[in-house]
Formats: C-alpha cells, sequence, structure tokens
C-alpha cells in the first residue's frame, strides 16, 4: 500500500472509532480524497480498503452502524469525485496556505482551470499553470494587470 494510501486507511480507521463519520471526518476524508488526484486504479484501491476496514469492524455488535459508516464514506468517495470537475474556491493572500493551496489544484487539474485575480505577483505560480497547459489542461486567466 503507498504512504499516501495508508495515511487515508489511518484516517478511516480513526473514522469508524466511534462507528459514524463526523462532518469534519466526511469533509477531511474528500480534502483528503482530492489531494490524492486518484486515477481508476487508485480509487479502486481505495475502495477495497474501506471493504476491509469496515469488513473487520463487522461482528463486534454495531454491523448497523458499520454499514451506515461504510455507506457514508462511499459516498464521500463518489461525492469526491462530481466536486472534481466542478471546484470554485475564494482564496486570499499574503501568506504560504494561499499559494500552497492553488499550487495543489493546479497540479491535480485534469480538464480545464478558469483564475480570476487582480494579478499574478508569486512567479512560483507560474510553473504549475504552464505545466497545467503543457498536459493539454485547458487555462482561462481574468486579470486586472496591465
Amino acid at each position: 500500500m503507498s504512504p499516501s494510501i495508508s495515511a487515508l486507511s489511518t484516517l478511516l480507521k480513526k473514522s469508524l472509532e466511534d462507528v459514524r463519520l463526523s462532518r469534519n471526518e466526511k469533509r477531511s476524508l474528500k480534502e483528503k480524497i482530492f489531494e490524492l488526484n486518484l486515477d481508476d486504479q487508485g480509487r479502486a484501491l481505495v475502495r477495497h480498503e474501506i471493504f476491509e476496514i469496515a469488513n473487520h469492524a463487522l461482528g463486534k455488535g454495531d454491523e448497523k452502524q458499520v454499514v451506515s459508516w461504510l455507506e457514508e464514506v462511499l459516498k464521500a468517495l463518489e461525492s469526491s469525485d462530481e466536486a472534481e470537475g466542478s471546484l470554485a474556491e475564494a482564496l486570499f493572500s499574503p501568506g504560504d496556505e494561499c499559494r500552497n493551496k492553488l499550487e495543489r489544484l493546479l497540479s491535480s487539474a485534469r480538464e480545464s482551470i478558469d483564475l480570476c485575480v487582480f494579478t499574478i505577483t508569486d512567479n512560483s505560480l507560474k510553473h504549475p499553470i504552464i505545466e497545467a497547459h503543457k498536459r493539454g489542461v485547458a487555462v482561462r486567466i481574468i486579470s486586472d494587470n496591465d
């Protein structure tokens, strides 16, 4: 198992401790899945891991709750698929958090990127934008910068 799927597995096991998937756990799970930028084979591995974790928890007296947890986790996995194509988010700077998030989003884009910015003053962002374009991602930038 890859280190990234192993980290996801740890997150899943922790969420199953109380046999429910809280909103925060669901949000963290979706973010982790999005960050992993999984292909079909990677998603299949994640699904397999989810079922393995649920199967291990069965027989401990909370079968209905485990099945409910499993259903919620699978919905989160599926919804991360759907959200992936239409992610919209407002980010503000200065600070590293904004730049890091933008770099992750730009690097994981598969079809298109629409950026609306006053200006791009951080030259480190030009590389992931150019790389996305080279991967065949349609890139549109609206800027007020002369």
